[in-house]
Parts: C-alpha cells; structure tokens; sequence
C-alpha cells in the first residue's frame, strides 16, 4: 500500500490511523480522491470567482444605497441629486473572461462536491489467514488506477465522484500472527 501511495500521489492522497491492534499495531485507513493539477487549479479559481462575485454584490448594494441616500437628501426639492460614483469592479474582470469561465464548468462544475459524494470503504484481512483477500484488495486498486491512467469512463467516473477509503488489514495482529507461522 504505501507503494501504490508513493507511486501515485494524485491518486492516494491521504493516510490515517484509525485505531490500534491489542498488540499496538497500527490500522490505517488511506483516502483515495483524484484532484489533479487541472482540477485543483479549478477549484482555486472557482473560489476566487466566488470571492469576487461577493464583492461585487457587496459594491453594487453599497452603490445602490448611496444612490438611495442622494435621492433622499434632496427630496422635495428643486436640486438634482449628487452624483454617486458606481463601483470599480475592473479588478475582477480578468477572473471572468470567457475563457476561465469556460475552464471552471469544464473541471471544476463538473465533479460531484465532497458533500455530495458517496462514501465506499473497501477493506480486507478480517481474519488471520486472509491472505489473498489483502492481495485481491491490491489488486484491484491497481487496476483501478491502470485504468484510470488510460482513460476507461468507470473507472474516471469512480475515482472523480466518490470518497473512497481503504484498510487493507483489519486484524492486523492475526494478519501477523499467521504470517509468522
């Protein structure tokens, strides 16, 4: 396992230690979620547009209200009303061109939010002499990745739209009881 952690960090992301044995053994549960570079920079700039378009708003009602008071202080008379400067919202606009617009639906709007995103946990080695249960386990990750990696639709789909955890050993002392003998 920590192989397949060292070999595809982009993949296997995240280790944590979710109890110990009666002998003190570790028993760590390893986090699968695909956020690439692309989808990373996604998500960096969908909270930046994000960010900004609360600005805005906050400028435009700001804006609004100023407008709103200038009408007011000259109500019931002749006088015009003081001009009110609008917003300066140019500092956004590189966040919002069509282009980056485009970029975030396409790799970000797309993925289903970790709030939204089913959890699997796939486990192995309840017993002490589940051996090719740990091995079929690992197996079947690296088919997974393998076929993420040349770009088959499940296995995409799996990887970009669930919380996967894994524990690979679930008695780790029998696990190493029945190694030993």
């Amino acid at each position: 396992m920590e192989q397949l952690l060292k070999t595809f960090p982009d993949i296997f992301q995240e280790k944590h230690l979710v109890a110990e044995s009666k002998e003190k053994r570790k028993i760590y549960a390893y986090q699968l979620k695909y956020w690439n570079k692309i989808s990373k920079e996604a998500e960096v700039l969908h909270k930046q547009q994000a960010e900004a378009g609360k600005e805005m708003k906050k400028r435009q009602e700001e804006y609004e209200a100023e407008v709103q008071k200038a009408l007011e202080e000259v109500e019931g008379t002749d006088e015009k009303p003081r001009e009110v400067q609008l917003p300066d919202n140019s500092e956004f606009e590189l966040l919002f061109t069509e282009e980056k617009v485009k970029f975030v639906q396409t790799h970000y709007d797309k993925l289903i939010k970790p709030e939204e995103s089913p959890n699997v946990l796939l486990t192995a080695a309840h017993n002490a002499h589940s051996f090719s249960a740990v091995q079929a386990l690992l197996v079947y990750l690296c088919k997974l990745v393998h076929q993420f990696y040349v770009d088959e639709s499940n296995a995409d789909l799996l990887l970009r739209t669930s919380k996967i955890w894994v524990i690979p050993v679930m008695n780790p002392d029998g696990y190493e009881y029945f190694r030993q003998i």
